[in-house]
């Protein structure tokens, strides 16, 4: 009986479906394009699948007399003709993935009034060029156009509050400059990374958070200037800005994880504002003062040696990282670790000394560095590390 119940049940919902796809076409004729709708219980309509090869798509505003309110993820997934879409004034909510990998989308108009957009809804759409993100979107979502290999210009919403989320524009070739409007407070986990063409970032008074490799490998960034009032910077938020040449941090930034500029082979100044009780720079490093850390050195001025500090415990990983002028570096007895890669790819480093007080040494030191001749003392981790990996290093000795 139950078997019967649910194969009428099926029945009629296919024919119902038919029937109200058949109506809605009839009212809202677009040639070449088919939608679905599902009425809910509060009489809202959600569009749930879009068929069909049209160019040109206007979502209609209702649905038998329903308000469309809503779009179902990945309805228009992968529809590789489509080139515009509008949306109406009467949806609020847009799903995950809806205008996912529609890899001939030039054009979308969204409606002020969206409250609402999924994660990964443009990603891979890689004809998008321009894109205007309604103040209503309290939230910029992950992987949101992700992927968009043509987008210029991008509009985003001025709303206090907004968070601009986990890769939301994560390879994003061709955008070159971006204004972060006032009333955004945080930048995500790699919000713009690998945006390689990104030249210029404009950040807000309002903004609090930068989180890890937000910025990594924007390799056209020159310049970097935190506001005032940014309390928290994550690990390798801007690693691997290869044209990175100037950094201003202001005082109120306390929250400091890791390295944040890790491989900027080209850094030459960083300025950290009076009272700032975490950083300071020293000589041509910047130093992390409580844990008594060099974060990164100073790359771009071409300094020939470096001579770490004494009363240094560590140096974070990354810290040297692509100082190819630098021929020798010096570190002082007491220093206890070395991060990962701190020296690697250093290519014309040729003599570093490691103390007996170390007592963790990354991974891929030296990697990079083929000609460099290590010094430590002998029954000490130091001295285990030089007997292991020297031989692999030395290629010859001048």
């Amino acid at each position: 009986m139950n078997q019967e119940m649910i194969e009428v049940s099926a029945v009629l919902s296919f024919f119902m479906h038919t029937e109200d796809s058949r109506k809605e076409r009839s009212r809202h004729p677009v040639q070449g394009a088919e939608f679905s709708f599902h009425v809910g219980g509060n009489g809202e309509a959600t569009l749930t699948r879009f068929r069909g090869d049209a160019q040109e798509v206007e979502v209609p505003a209702d649905y038998q007399g329903h308000p469309v309110t809503e779009i179902a993820s990945y309805a228009f997934a992968s529809c590789d003709t489509l080139k515009k879409v509008h949306l109406p004034a009467s949806v609020v909510r847009v799903g995950e993935g809806v205008f996912g990998s529609c890899t001939a989308l030039e054009q979308v108009t969204l409606p002020e009034g969206l409250q609402e957009l999924g994660s990964q809804c443009f990603a891979e759409c890689e004809s998008l060029r321009a894109i205007s993100l309604p103040d209503s979107l309290s939230a910029v979502p992950a992987a949101l156009l992700r992927g968009c290999t043509a987008l210029q210009q991008v509009r985003l919403p001025r709303h206090e509050g907004v968070t601009i989320g986990w890769q939301a524009f994560s390879e994003c070739d061709s955008l070159t400059e971006v204004i972060i409007p006032e009333g955004t407070a945080v930048l995500g986990e790699m919000a713009f990374f690998n945006c390689s063409a990104l030249e210029r970032i404009s950040l807000p008074a309002s903004l609090r958070t930068i989180d890890r490799n937000a910025f990594s490998f924007c390799r056209q960034l020159r310049r970097v200037e935190l506001p005032a009032g940014m309390r928290r910077i994550g690990m390798q938020a801007f690693f691997g800005c290869a044209a990175l040449e100037t950094v201003r941090i202001p005082a109120s930034l306390t929250e400091v994880e890791g390295n944040p500029f890790g491989n900027c082979a080209r850094l030459m100044e960083v300025t950290v504002e009076d009272g700032n009780p975490v950083l300071e720079m020293n000589g041509p490093m910047l130093m992390n003062r409580p844990r008594h850390a060099v974060l990164s050195y100073m790359c771009g001025q071409d300094a020939g040696f470096a001579i770490v500090p004494a009363g240094t415990l560590e140096v974070a990983d990354h810290a040297f990282t692509g100082c190819r002028a630098l021929h020798r570096v010096t570190l002082p007895e007491g220093i206890e670790k070395l991060g990962n890669a701190a020296f690697s790819n250093c290519s014309s480093l040729r003599a570093i000394n490691l103390p007996g007080s170390l007592t963790d040494i990354g991974l891929d030191l030296l990697d990079g560095c083929d000609n460099v001749v290590m010094q430590a003392p002998d029954g000490t981790l130091s001295g285990r590390y030089v007997s292991k990996v020297q031989p692999a290093f030395i290629t010859s000795l001048e």
